[in-house]
């Protein structure tokens, strides 16, 4: 799917396997928001929701695949090549994310946010609903607060345990939350390649592979609080909001960071993209990400307006 949004979209200009990889997941929401909203607003059971969701998404991968063949085998040869060019920096990237994955997958932290997001996927699959039960109480009434009506990041984790057969607590603690390392160390690793300028050596491949292992290692130094990037990727990796907090921030500053340097119109595409993701992944990244993009972008663009009325003037004089 990110590379069908690549040929499609982005056709002027030619797209990572890294920013590809971002941009199908974060397709993958919007689509899913867009198939189970109407299911979740008309009081319909999971077990409906997770067929047709099953049929829909088995018909966008396979039309994909073959519209997007010859993109596909490029960005395989492009995967080889820069194998080659880093064996063993690639080695020890992966080392690392496993390491991540495995120590984000044991250290969970047990609170009210856990009973709730782990409830909501445990007691959709357990009772095939959707918010139709308060997740704390049990009762049936009203779960579903307005801030999260347009949040379906869980009830797609519901249908994956449905559709897969795999308790809630491991797809959570374990599917999610090594999702989350490996997508972080991706929009890093896009970071790192914005940092170090691109030659023919390799060197600047291989410089942001580091920049991928040292940044998941820091996590360690700045998880001192609640409140910190670190903190939600270390403890609480399977949240929406930890995806916001890691992933989607990162993203936004790599893209961002791009459409300053050549103001291309592709990255509004790109920028809306995230935000609407964002906006079926949890409502607090939405808000963020929002924040970011306009702290990022519009000084640029007020200094553009000014530097134009300054050459208005001088031109006039």
């Amino acid at each position: 799917m990110g590379t069908a949004f690549a040929k499609i979209i982005m056709r002027t200009r030619k797209l990572r396997v890294a920013e590809k990889i971002i941009n199908g997941f974060l397709i993958l929401q919007v689509l899913f928001q867009l198939c189970s909203l109407p299911f979740i607003y008309f009081d319909t059971t999971l077990t409906l929701l997770s067929r047709v969701w099953a049929v829909a998404i088995v018909f966008i991968v396979i039309a994909s695949a073959i519209v997007n063949r010859e993109s596909m085998y490029q960005d395989i040869k492009e995967l080889i090549a820069y194998f080659k060019t880093t064996k063993w920096t690639v080695y020890s990237m992966m080392v690392v994310i496993i390491l991540m994955c495995y120590y984000v997958s044991i250290n969970g932290e047990r609170n009210d946010d856990a009973i709730y997001y782990i409830g909501l996927i445990n007691t959709s699959v357990s009772m095939d609903s959707m918010y139709r039960f308060n997740v704390y109480s049990g009762y049936g009434m009203e779960s579903l607060y307005l801030r999260r009506a347009l949040v379906t990041f869980d009830i797609h984790s519901a249908v994956l345990c449905k559709l897969f057969d795999v308790h809630p607590l491991i797809l959570a603690r374990i599917g999610r939350a090594s999702l989350n390392v490996i997508l972080t160390a991706a929009t890093t690793y896009l970071l790192g390649t914005g940092l170090f300028k691109k030659d023919e050596t390799g060197i600047a491949e291989k410089k942001a592979g580091m920049l991928v292992i040292v940044s998941l290692v820091m996590n360690f130094l700045f998880a001192g609080n609640i409140y910190t990037s670190a903190t939600f990727l270390l403890t609480r990796a399977y949240e929406g909001k930890a995806f916001g907090a890691n992933v989607l921030v990162l993203y936004t500053l790599y893209v961002c960071i791009k459409h300053i340097a050549k103001m291309q119109k592709e990255d509004y595409f790109i920028l809306i993209l995230i935000l609407w993701g964002s906006l079926a992944i949890s409502s607090s990244a939405i808000v963020v990400n929002l924040v970011a993009m306009v702290i990022l972008i519009l000084p640029c663009y007020i200094l553009r307006i000014v530097d134009r009325i300054k050459v208005k003037k001088n031109g006039k004089c």
